[in-house]
């Protein structure tokens, strides 16, 4: 495409405005795709994990599979705990 762009052979004004579009287009979607989404996925990784170490902004985080297992398992226990106290009352 660039050599079709650039009029290097020989030029089309119909052509060169076209060709110039579809070359820029792929070069900035593929730096977009390969570049900056990993970037951008490690930045909201990064603030996702600053957000569960600061105290009063964890509200604000979100939750990792691991925390929502804990959670499953906590929530178990307690249900089985309450179990276990209904039939001692009983």
């Amino acid at each position: 495409l660039l050599p079709t762009a650039y009029g290097i052979g020989g030029s089309d004004s119909m052509l060169i405005p076209m060709t110039l579009a579809m070359a820029w287009g792929l070069t900035s979607g593929t730096v977009l795709t390969l570049i900056w989404v990993p970037c951008a996925y490690a930045l909201l990784e990064d603030w996702n994990r600053f957000l569960h170490k600061v105290p009063f902004l964890n509200f604000f985080a979100t939750a990792t599979k691991e925390q929502e297992n804990e959670e499953v398992q906590e929530n178990e226990q307690i249900e089985s705990e309450a179990v276990v106290v209904q039939e001692r009352l009983q």
